[in-house]
This record gives structure tokens, sequence and C-alpha cells, in this order.
């Protein structure tokens, strides 16, 4: 009422009126000279140094802290607000008051304050006055280096003051004025015991101290208000942390009575455990040490402040007798920004117990549990605007304090905002999908088989996420609709990495938390250790009892996951999932390539000669039910005679050159040993220029292969490796070709490609190579089809009833010669596409619905063009036909409608020979060939 009154009677005088506008003017000025100041040294850093450059400065401080203060006068309103805080009165006599002055360090800053002492005082209030016990506390100089200090009162043990034992008062700006009172409330909430605290206002002798912070001090009083036993011992650290190591730093604030002397035998329990436990014991037993409900309620609240105040420091650890148990106790917990993410770093004893995922899960899984309930944020932020409207008007009041109103005010905002803002942070940080790389394998060997059930793939996930995870189901996608069938979820029970019985045996596979392995980085930093999720390996496996692996690997396309985050129980996105798809046996051979003892242990049929570098298959008939490998740097000889009957899917690959020298008399066959079902390929990789020879072999039944990361798509596959085929026979291949032919030079002379599947024989990047005196029946798709080749002579052949073409010739194939053959009742004779230019001469071309065709396949090639000489294309549905980017320029060759150009003709071809004795180029002959004719003929050369 008499601040009112006196604000009235100021505005009703001018005289008064003038005095206030002088003093705000002068007010303004000072403001700016104080702002000029705070925005030089605007850091407590570049403050400390500033101070410690020129030490006579600090005469000055209260002279600036007043200045600063003046831009207060716009809270005048709080002046007249109710302040409902109890207000406590301490007198402490002139020379106590110097012996506790002299305790202090002489330094300003920058010093640690380590002869505390206690002096004799009075604390009154309410009318009741006390004998107290009290000194200044506080380590660091920012308690006790300006007009208004902290201070720890304590209370006679026979008169209590409302049962507190002791009070420490605090500056309220050191715990962030609300933010500590805050803290207690939720570790309150997470049911941790902690000490009471509250606010007050504060008198030294008589003249108003302003707003602290209380809390009760440690003492057995504070431990029976906790309702546990309270004659027991609770550890705190010494004055500048503590070593996790060893007892050094730790002492104790209450003590177990049970002894007559104090002894700290728990805690060196503690430390023996922390370091010096193998890991299946520190797992097994440090919940039997310490509270696990506790703990990871500490660790919460920790993370929920976004603080690392409490991890080497600031620890206090009650040790409750009554279950053999320590229990953590937060103080001064503080806490970051979000824009600092602590959420990795932890201290010595968490960084232990989290290296298990399973507790770092547990941890997390809790954490989330409070961030999930959108009650506990409200309300925490209810508390603490409550607790800040509360303090607001001692807070304002208070003239003793060195910092501004409004300093105060974007503290309490800015760490109300960084509560919203770490809430929200660690939510999405929990809800992340982190990195999920899966790597499926697809198995294609219908030989896998585990009581009835056939692998079909093998499923590694690759975890590295601060989530864990649960897989709750596998989605195939097919080409032509769902494989009909059941599917089957195993995981890797025993870890051994082989689909057995003992997974059979396993729990449900969606009940297995896929965690990510912590891994502690040894850096050394000043709060704790670092605890990064590292990339963890989880193996599962699809099985079937009705469905084949190869019919389910032929018609797969795709393989969706259904992934559970663990902690929030939200299914994974499928685009958060990085899947590949792989083939299991894309190299199940790969150590074969090298190694000849494997090869010799693992094949004993084969002769191994390691000194003349020979492996040799004697005479006989050899039965294969597995694939068989030769490694390189050998010859592999399959002797005359010899019979090879090869399993489904069985394989003979090569890196070494093959010498298969059959006779007419005695001829190597490789054959079916189902007549149902075909085997594999014969592949020869890599050998070079050291040729391989065929003679006399006979290869029937077979179709293709995956092995080594190499797709062999010929039922005979030659492969980077040169050869020689003679008077031999590839009949009934299911692959794509009978006999497949890359980057080889090679010469296939007087053989047989009858009734093959799709291509009789297909020649791909081809440069130097004979094909002369062959027969092609019955292809289901071409007789021979020739890519990107070159100087190819392809002479003497008889191509019949092809499917497609009985030569299609491709891909640039640049200049190759088709010479002297017969090409007859195919749906189309010759087709030149995409950038080829053979010469076709002397050809028969007769009885298919297109004789010669020309076009564009593939545009980066661009056109096809064909030069046609000394041919009869005859009888055929369409002689010619070509698009607009490919040519066929025909020169002395007879063909229905040919009106005399370029020495064409059409008259009607003697069926018996097939020729024309005369009419052809001659020059074309000599040229290509060196043949000498003249007059040249037109059709076969017999």
């Amino acid at each position: 009422m008499q601040l009112r009154s006196i604000y009235f009677r100021i505005t009703k005088s001018k005289k008064a009126m003038a005095l206030v506008l002088v003093f705000l003017i002068l007010g303004l000025a000072g403001l700016i000279a104080a702002r000029g100041l705070a925005s030089k040294f605007g850091s407590a850093g570049s403050r400390a140094e500033f101070l410690r450059a020129y030490p006579a400065a600090t005469r000055f401080l209260p002279l600036y802290w007043e200045a600063r203060k003046l831009s207060d006068i716009t809270y005048l309103p709080f002046l007249f607000k109710k302040d409902k805080l109890p207000t406590y009165a301490l007198e402490i006599s002139d020379e106590n008051l110097q012996k506790l002055n002299d305790s202090l360090p002489q330094e300003f800053m920058t010093v640690i304050y380590y002869d505390k002492i206690y002096v004799p005082a009075k604390f009154s209030y309410q009318g009741k006055e006390y004998d107290v016990q009290v000194r200044y506390r506080g380590d660091t100089a920012v308690h006790w280096n300006a007009p208004k200090r902290s201070y720890h009162v304590r209370f006679n043990k026979d008169m209590p003051f409302f049962g507190f034992r002791e009070l420490a008062f605090i500056i309220a700006d050191d715990r962030k004025f609300v933010l500590e009172h805050f803290h207690n409330y939720r570790a309150g909430k997470l049911g941790l015991l902690r000490p009471p605290s509250f606010f007050a206002n504060l008198r030294l002798n008589g003249q108003k101290q302003g707003l602290y912070f209380v809390m009760e001090g440690w003492s057995q009083e504070m431990l029976a208000k906790w309702e546990v036993p309270d004659e027991a011992n609770l550890y705190g650290d010494g004055d500048v942390g503590l070593d996790w190591k060893n007892l050094s730093d730790w002492e104790l604030k209450t003590t177990d009575t049970q002894f007559t002397y104090q002894h700290f035998s728990e805690m060196k329990q503690l430390l023996e455990l922390l370091n010096h436990s193998s890991d299946e014991e520190f797992y097994a037993q440090i919940f039997d040490l310490i509270d696990k409900d506790d703990f990871y309620s500490w660790q919460v609240l920790n993370q929920l402040a976004n603080s690392v105040h409490g991890y080497v420091g600031n620890i206090q650890l009650y040790f409750d007798d009554s279950n053999g148990k320590f229990h953590f106790v937060p103080w001064d917990v503080e806490g970051d920004p979000a824009s600092v993410d602590n959420f990795e770093i932890y201290g010595p004893l968490a960084t232990r117990i989290f290296a298990n995922p399973v507790f770092f899960h547990e941890k997390n899984k809790r954490l989330y549990e409070y961030l999930a309930d959108e009650k506990n944020l409200q309300d925490d932020l209810r508390f603490y605007n409550e607790a800040f409207e509360n303090i607001q008007p001692a807070l304002y009041r208070d003239r003793l304090k060195i910092y501004t109103n409004r300093w105060a005010d974007g503290v309490v905002r800015e760490n109300r905002a960084n509560i919203i803002a770490n809430a929200a942070r660690l939510k999405e940080k929990l809800e992340q999908a982190g990195r999920v790389l899966a790597e499926i394998a697809i198995n294609h060997d219908n030989s896998v088989n585990v009581n009835g059930r056939s692998l079909l793939a093998v499923i590694d996930l690759h975890m590295q996420s601060i989530a864990d995870y649960y897989l709750t189901g596998v989605e195939p996608k097919f080409a032509a609709g769902p494989v009909s069938g059941d599917y089957e979820l195993f995981y890797d029970a025993n870890g051994n990495d082989v689909f057995d019985a003992a997974d059979l045996q396993a729990s449900d596979p969606g009940a297995v938390m896929l965690y990510s392995a912590q891994q502690v980085n040894q850096q050394v930093i000043t709060q704790g250790s670092l605890v990064e999720p590292q990339n963890t390996r989880h193996r599962f496996y699809l099985a079937s009892p009705n469905v084949r692996p190869m019919e389910f690997a032929a018609q797969l396309t795709a393989i969706e996951l259904n992934l559970e985050n663990a902690i929030t129980g939200k299914k994974i996105k499928n685009n958060d999932i990085e899947i590949k798809l792989l083939t299991r046996d894309a190299f199940r051979y790969f150590r074969n390539i090298s190694d000849a003892d494997l090869f010799e242990r693992e094949n004993p049929m084969f002769r191994v000669n390691q000194s003349r570098k020979e492996i040799t298959l004697p005479v006989g008939t050899h039965s294969f039910n597995k694939t068989v490998v030769v490694p390189k740097g050998f010859t592999l000889r399959i002797a005359a005679g010899t019979t090879l009957r090869l399993g489904p899917d069985t394989s003979i690959m090569s890196y070494s050159p093959v010498a298969a020298l059959g006779t007419a008399l005695q001829p190597i066959s490789v054959i079916r040993a189902d007549p149902n079902r075909p085997w594999g390929t014969f592949a020869v990789l890599n050998a070079g220029a050291a040729q391989s020879e065929f003679r006399f072999v006979r290869f029937q039944g077979g179709k293709d292969a995956y092995l080594n990361g190499v797709f062999f798509i010929g039922m005979v596959s030659i492969y980077h490796s040169d050869l020689e085929i003679a008077d031999s026979e590839f009949s009934g291949s299911q692959g794509d070709d009978g006999l497949n032919v890359k980057n080889s030079q090679a010469s296939i002379v007087r053989s047989r490609f009858v009734d093959n599947g799709f291509d009789g024989l297909d020649l791909d990047f081809i440069k130097h190579g004979l094909v002369s005196g062959n027969t092609f029946l019955r292809s289901g798709n071409d007789g021979l089809d020739l890519s990107g080749s070159g100087a190819i002579l392809i002479e003497r052949n008889t191509f019949q009833n092809s499917g497609d073409k009985c030569i299609s010739i491709g891909e640039r194939s640049v200049a190759p010669k088709i010479f002297n053959n017969l090409l007859d009742h195919c749906l189309i004779g010759i087709e030149v596409k995409d950038g080829s230019t053979p010469a076709i001469i002397n050809n028969l071309i007769v009885n298919n619905e297109i004789g010669i065709k020309a076009y564009v396949k593939k545009p980066v090639y661009g056109g096809g063009t064909g030069y046609v000489y000394n041919s009869i294309i005859w009888n055929n549905g369409v002689d010619f036909q070509t698009d607009v980017a490919s040519r066929l320029e025909i020169y002395h060759s007879n063909f229905r409608g040919a009106m005399g150009e370029n020495h064409n003709f059409s008259t009607e071809p003697p069926t018996k020979s097939w020729q024309f004795a005369s009419g052809g180029d001659p020059g074309i002959l000599e040229e290509l060939f060196e043949i000498k004719m003249d007059p040249a003929p037109v059709g076969l050369i017999r």
C-alpha cells in the first residue's frame, strides 16, 4: 500500500514527474552503455577472459551490474503483486561473517572453493528462532563472488526446521530458476528418490537477499522422509567429480551406523563388478546390485533433460540395506538445448550396461512410453509454468541479483522451449527406422530340405539403429500371380548360419527382438563415453513344405518384409528398408577356382597329376549328382568311350582347357541321369588361348546354370576360351542354346545341332571363327545366332525347320561371310539387324516365310545392311523385307520378280542341283574366298 501511495503522489506532482523524467533519461543512457558492454562481453568466456586480463576491473562489476538492471523498471507492476513465498531470516555476527569471507578464495573466477567452514548463526521464521551452523555453499565462484551468495544451513539434530536438518539456499540462476525444481518434479513422476525442493526469500542481518532455490541437504532426516532405512550409506562425489575405477573420489553423505566406522563396502562391490567382471557375469549380476527400475528411471530423466551433467560428477547413490541395492538420486540435473544431441553419451556404469542391447532396448522403451503419452508433456509444462508464475514477484523484486529480469525471463523461456524440443527430438529419434538392409538370397537348389521343408530364401537383416525390430512376416511377389503354397519363417536360432532342425524348434520368429549391438567409442569426452549402434546381422530362413525352390525362384519378382519397431509398435514402411535380392548360390564354388586339393578331395573319380597339371576322367560310366568345378591351371582330359551321367541341375564347369577326344567307335557322351529332368551346363571359362578340343562328343538333355557369378545360357557354354569342335552332337537342350560361345576363337565343324528347345548355336563376340559342314535341325528358335562378331566364315551348313531364323546376325556383326549354305523351311532364312553387314554368297534360301529380312531391333546400333551375291532366294512367302533404316544390296542372284538390275534374274531353279552353272559374280568369289570359277554359279556350289 505504501508503494501505491508513492506512485499516486508522483503522478500528481509536476516537480516529481520532472525528476522521474531526468532519472529515466539517465537510466536509458546507462542501459545503452550496459548493452554496449554486454555486446562486447556477450559470453561468460569473453567476460572471464577480460577479467583475468584486467583484475582491477572487478571493482567496477557492482556498478556494471546495477547499471544493466535499470531496464527492470519495465517490471514495475510486479511490485504490486503478492509474493506468496516464505521469507526466512538469517543472523550472522560481523565477526563470523568475516570468517566466512576470509575462507573464500582470493581469485575472482575460475577457482574451486575448498576451505568451507561453518560458523554459528540464528535462523528464524514465523517468530521461532533456531540455532544453526552456516557456511557458504557451492564449489565455483558464481555462488559467492557477488553480493548475493549461496548458503548452507545446518540445524541442530534435536531441533530440525519442519523436519529439515540441512537446507541449501542456492542462487536461483545457478539452477536455471525453476529448471532444477522441474527436474525434481519429473523425478517424482518416474518414482525416483530426490531431495525436497522449493523457493523462498532470505534476509541476512536484516537486509533482503531476494529469491533462493532451496533444497534439503543430505541427512538421515531426508532418508527418513523418503521412507527408506535412514541409517544407511548415501554415496556422492567429491568436490571435482569422481573416478569410477576406484574409491578415491567417493564420499559418504550419510553413513551406515551398524558399524562403528565408515565403510565403503557396497561401492567397492559395485566398482569391482563394473571394472573386473566378464560381460556374462556383469549382465547377470548388475541388477542384483543396483535397482533396475530405479536405474532406468534415472536414465530416462537425464535423457528427457538432454543432460550429461550427472554421468561423471554430481552423482548420488543411496544403498538400501533392506534390499541390498543401490538407488540413483538425481541432483543438479541441468540439461542442454535440443541442438546438442546427448542421446549416445553415457557415464561409465551406463556405458557398460547399455552395451547389452536387451538393457538398451528396455531403457528406450521406457523412455518412449513416457514420450508417447502426450499427457506427460502437458503436465510437465503445467508444472513448469506454475512454478515460474509462483516465483515471479520475488524474482523481479530481487535487487541483489546481478542479472536483469529480462535476462531471467529469457532463460526461463529458453529452457521451456528446450523441454518441448528435446521431447520432440527424442520421440522422433526412437521412431526413426534407422538403417535396415535386407539381403535376401534366393535359393534355386531343390535339394536343400529339412524335415520336409524346402529352403526358399535366406534373409539376412543388417540393423544399425537405435530402435529394435520384430520381423512379423514376409510377402513374396510373383510375376504371374501368387505361387500357391504354405510359407514358413524360421530364425537361425543356434546362430550357425545353416538351415537345420534346431531352427525348426525355435519359438515364434516374430517374437525375436532384432537389436543393433552397441559399440562403445573409446574417444575420451568430458561427460562420459559414446555408445553407438553398430551394424548387426540377424538371419532368417523362408521355407515351405509344398513349394519347390526352383518354381519359387522362377516366378519371384520381389519380397516385402513386415518389420515392426519394437519400441513404438509401429510398422516400418518398406521404403525405409533397403532390400537387396541375391542369388544364394551365385559364388557357391568360388573357392574351387584355385583349390586343386579341394577338387581332389571332393571328386575321387578324377585322377589328378599335380606335376603334369593334368586332371583325367578315365574311361567308364560316371554318375554325378553334384556340380564339379575343375580348378584353373590344369588340363581336363576325358577319355574316349567315357559316359558322363549328370543328375538334375548338375554341371561340369572347368577353369582349365578341356580335351574331350572321342572317336567314331568310342564317342564321349554327356547325358541325363534322370530322363525326365535336365542337367545344367558343361562349361569352360577363362581358359584363354589354351584351346579346348571336343571330338566325337555327344551332349544331350542339359539346359543352363548360374555358377560363380556367370550365367551359362547354353547346355554347353565356352566363354573366354578358344575351342575346336568336330564331329559332335548337341541335342535336346532346354536352355537358351545348345552351344553358346562368347569372346573366343572358335572352330565348329561337321557337327549336328538337333531338337534344341531354343537356339542351336549362339556365337557372341567372336572375332575369328569357322562354322563349317554342320547340320541344324528343328531348332526351337534360331539355328545359328550371331552377335557382335567379326571375321567368321559360316559355310556349307544345312539349316532346316527352325522355329524362328535359320541364321540371325545382329549387334554390329561386321562382315561375317555366309557362304554356300542351305536355309530351308524356317520362319526367316537370314535376318540382318542392328548395324550388321554380312556378305551372303552362294546360298540357297528356300521355303521360308521370309527369305531375307533387314531391320532395326536395337536403335543404338542403327539398321542392318546385307550384301547378297550369287544366291537363290525362291519359294519364300516373302523373299525380302526391310525397314526404313536398313537395306539389302542384291547382285547376280535369282529371285522372283527380278528384272535384270544388278545382273539379277528370275528363273525357276533346278530342284535337283539347286544351282545355275553360270550367272554368278566370279570376282566376289575370288576376292573373299580366293576361289577362281568363271563362269561362277548361282546357288550352291557342290
